[in-house]
């Protein structure tokens, strides 16, 4: 399980952007972050019971984590809606109503809080 001081330190190694100016020259579609997760570790086996009282095998749990505001570059896949996977960070972050369809696509992860009702955006570059 990372800590936010792991992760952090491995979003600096992935590809930190250090703005000085506000303009925004990697302008793409954008989404408000939600939440930033981490995976959990779980036993083989598995099960979690959802909201609609179903049984679902568990692949991957998530937990909640924070990360210091920043902007980052990072690599995102699409997981699930409303899921995108930081590449080879081991974050994920949970957006509201983004409709992007993304597998490897560069995007920037735009964080201006570490709680409330939105962490800032996740934008994706095209």
């Amino acid at each position: 399980m990372l800590t936010c001081s792991r992760l952090i330190s491995r979003l600096a190694l992935v590809a930190p952007i250090l703005f000085s100016a506000p303009s925004r020259d990697y302008e793409g579609a954008e989404c408000a972050i939600r939440r930033l997760l981490q995976p959990a570790d779980v036993s083989p086996g598995t099960i979690a019971l959802t909201s609609t009282g179903a049984a679902e095998d568990v692949d991957v749990l998530l937990v909640p984590t924070t990360v210091d505001p920043g902007r980052y570059a990072i690599t995102v896949t699409r997981r699930a809606q409303d899921i995108y996977r930081a590449d080879g960070i081991g974050l994920h972050i949970q957006t509201r109503y983004c409709y992007e369809y993304a597998y490897g696509e560069q995007a920037v992860l735009e964080l201006q809080a570490r709680a409330g009702y939105s962490l800032g955006s996740l934008v994706f570059n095209r």
